[in-house]
């Protein structure tokens, strides 16, 4: 069955005798990859005009319909909307295929397994796609151990994350500054993942040596006057460079791309942080345009420096600093809010440390840069 113009599904249209839960399961996927699901719903995205929303639900009833033989769609022709008519279809067919929970359940296993993504635009929606089918296969009372959902969450993202993550060992030789790259999750709540050792030992004290001739006192903005001004809520040094600084940061920006799916065009330039003892940085949103920050360890900390995240759900969540780990975190939720960050004061020691921001669109640094958390 062809539906939408490029997309090409191999649908059977449900006549009643068949497995109804499996269908709807289907028709729910058909209507998301075409952009559906909030007319299913009947929840009108706030970015959309009403014409435009009166014709994506046109659209999805539609939809639904060719998916339905004649006989039923006789008997639902006089619902005008795709919420009337799947709540019509649920009231006459759904209870009659309880017994076919067995196929349901293959099913989505099979989608869940051969889940993968491709687009680089796509990860927070690929994630949300993800927890979907978990929370389908829980409705259907299977439960998957955490372990293995993040083990199966990794083996779907991209082709560099697969391989690093789904032969997950502990680390060796790292002496060498070449140990072993793996993938951890810290958290999908808020949705953390630190990558031990992204870095080399070389990369780590390139990235300080060149730093450190440019060295300033880390400011935040003023919101009074939009202008930078120094802060008690951030007491580091910082120094900032371009984009493709030189060949060891291109590299490094290039593997931050490979990591997180997000294009290099889409990321600030490298900061590197420097904190002495007692300098940290307070809870703190890092800002609506950037969806993402890569923060990686450039040096050991003896005591403190531990990265926050104070509004995690259940319990507050602590990282702390290894030289060479790269620690991912998503700015942003699902839902649209922020998610909270701090870095805890140095106790004993210097913390070296880079911070790599990313945008959903490419980044185009303003003429008068304006320097936050």
């Amino acid at each position: 069955m062809m539906i939408g113009g490029s997309l090409n599904y191999e649908l059977p249209r449900f006549d009643g005798k068949e497995n109804f839960s499996l269908w709807q399961l289907q028709v729910k996927d058909l209507l998301s990859k075409q952009g559906m699901e909030n007319a299913l719903l009947n929840q009108k995205p706030r970015s959309i005009t009403e014409d435009d929303w009166d014709e994506m639900q046109d659209h999805a009833l539609s939809t639904i319909r060719l998916c339905l033989s004649d006989d039923i769609t006789k008997q639902v022709a006089d619902l005008t909307t795709s919420g009337q008519l799947w709540n019509k279809l649920e009231t006459l067919y759904l209870s009659k295929s309880l017994s076919t929970k067995l196929s349901t359940e293959m099913y989505l296993r099979q989608r869940l397994y051969g889940l993968k993504i491709y687009d680089a635009s796509n990860l927070m929606e690929h994630m949300d796609t993800f927890n979907q089918i978990v929370g389908d296969l829980t409705s259907v009372d299977v439960k998957i151990e955490d372990k293995n959902k993040d083990m199966i969450l990794s083996c779907s993202l991209p082709p560099l994350l697969t391989a690093l993550s789904c032969n997950k060992e502990t680390s060796s030789g790292n002496e060498d500054g070449k140990g072993e790259r793996w993938l951890e999750v810290i958290s999908w709540e808020p949705r953390a993942f630190l990558y031990h050792n992204f870095l080399t030992n070389e990369e780590c004290e390139h990235l300080i040596n060149i730093s450190k001739p440019r060295m300033g006192r880390s400011l935040v903005r003023d919101t009074i006057t939009g202008g930078n001004k120094e802060s008690s809520a951030r007491t580091s040094w910082g120094a900032f460079f371009r984009r493709g600084h030189d060949k060891i940061v291109e590299e490094i920006e290039k593997r931050i791309s490979e990591f997180t799916f997000i294009p290099v065009e889409n990321g600030e330039g490298l900061q590197v942080l420097r904190y002495e003892v007692g300098q940290k940085i307070d809870p703190h949103f890092d800002g609506y345009e950037r969806i993402a920050t890569v923060l990686m360890y450039l040096s050991d900390v003896e005591q403190g420096g531990e990265t926050v995240f104070p509004s995690a759900k259940g319990k507050t969540i602590s990282v702390s600093p290894k030289k060479r780990d790269a620690l991912l975190f998503w700015n942003i939720k699902p839902d649209g809010t922020q998610d909270l960050s701090t870095g805890r004061p140095v106790i004993s020691g210097n913390k070296w440390a880079s911070t790599k921001w990313l945008h959903v669109h490419e980044y185009i640094k303003p003429t008068t840069a304006i320097l936050r958390h």
